[in-house]
């Protein structure tokens, strides 16, 4: 693999760790309850969420997996915290003015 195609890879991850986060969100306000359904519902996003990311990488490079692409979505992934982090304490101490 050539290294555009890489850095191409490890772009796409880490933005797919942004979108997880997201779509997490929303699933957990959604989906709220402590029932049976839940839990499957859960598993079926999870899945949805893996088979998704393995269409993309087989789509951008073949798919190939590297270590480096998981630690890029996990990296994406809490980037997006700190930043809704960050912006939530922006709107609080705005609301306070």
């Amino acid at each position: 693999m050539n290294i555009k195609l890489q850095i191409i890879s490890f772009l796409i991850s880490f933005v797919y760790g942004i979108f997880i986060n997201y779509t997490a969100i929303i699933h957990f306000k959604v989906n709220n309850k402590n029932n049976f359904l839940s839990y499957i519902l859960t598993i079926f996003y999870a899945y949805l969420l893996v088979i998704f990311y393995i269409d993309i990488m087989y789509f951008v490079n073949g798919g190939f997996f590297h270590l480096y692409f998981i630690i890029l979505m996990i990296l994406g992934y809490i980037c997006a915290n700190k930043i809704k982090q960050i912006v939530k304490s922006y709107v609080k101490k705005r609301k306070k003015k």
